[in-house]
């Protein structure tokens, strides 16, 4: 609180006997001589309303009465809803707002309900903020080859179906041809034993037509695109006789070129190739 100098306005410490600025006497008996209203907390008097300034005016307080001047506050002070614009003299009697509704606190009345005192200093630090836990990552999903979640053309599955017939029929030529170099054999003291090499060759290719074909026949694909030279074998496969397995041979090596089918294959094995390096846990 401080001492307003009737003399020339000047603000001095409470208790002071005398002006710090023109040395007159100071009157009041060191009692509280002006006030700070406002919303800011370091105010006097600290009221709650949205229509008044942090620190909006001051009262203030001599031996002739009470003064009360505007601190550049938004809505102004009024006075009998005349709004002021320097230091105004002013009584209980009159009707004093902050702004066009709030009322005046007068420091020596009941407060208002809208007064709020200022805050005693807190003696002890705020306490910590609650613990909340982590908020972990989310885990990628690994994508699935579902069947049904690309579309198999075709033509691979024809291949697929072409390379398993032609896998039984070469397994099937591999009994014929060895009972017809067991034959040969037998009637030329073992010579015709050369024969042989077909059904040993029709055997091998079979087999693996098989394993190639029940690949391709999955759904989804699951594995790389195999080689182009199991197909050249079923052409070759015309030396033991096996035209189906030419026929199929050839098929398969047209429709492995097809634009639709090569792209269906660099969709899979790019699946394939991003499950491999661990990009998905």
């Amino acid at each position: 609180m401080a001492l307003i100098c009737i003399k020339c306005q000047a603000s001095n410490v409470d208790g002071s006997s005398f002006c710090d600025r023109c040395g007159n006497p100071l009157q009041g008996g060191g009692a509280p001589a002006s006030w700070v209203i406002g919303t800011d907390r370091t105010c006097d008097i600290v009221v709650n309303a949205t229509t008044v300034s942090g620190q909006h005016c001051r009262l203030i307080k001599d031996q002739t009465g009470y003064f009360i001047e505007d601190l550049g506050s938004t809505n102004g002070v009024f006075v009998n809803g005349a709004r002021i614009s320097g230091r105004t003299a002013i009584t209980m009697s009159h009707q004093v707002t902050l702004g066009k509704q709030f009322p005046l606190p007068w420091p020596n009345s009941s407060a208002p309900a809208a007064m709020v005192p200022r805050p005693a200093a807190r003696p002890f630090p705020l306490p910590a903020p609650a613990w909340s836990p982590p908020v972990l990552p989310v885990r990628p999903v690994r994508p699935q080859l579902r069947a049904g979640s690309t579309t198999k053309p075709g033509k691979l599955t024809a291949v697929g179906v072409m390379t398993l017939v032609s896998g039984i029929l070469n397994c099937i030529w591999s009994l014929i041809w060895g009972q017809i170099a067991l034959g040969f054999g037998i009637a030329t003291c073992g010579v015709g034993c050369l024969l042989g090499i077909f059904p040993a060759l029709a055997l091998a290719l079979g087999i693996c037509e098989i394993v190639v074909g029940s690949k391709l026949l999955a759904n989804p694909l699951r594995s790389r695109r195999p080689g182009k030279g199991i197909f050249v074998l079923e052409i070759v496969s015309i030396i033991y006789g096996n035209v189906p397995a030419v026929v199929f041979g050839i098929l398969a090596l047209t429709f492995m070129n097809d634009p639709n089918v090569q792209e269906h294959w660099a969709s899979v094995e790019g699946q394939l190739l991003r499950s491999a390096d661990g990009q998905y846990a």
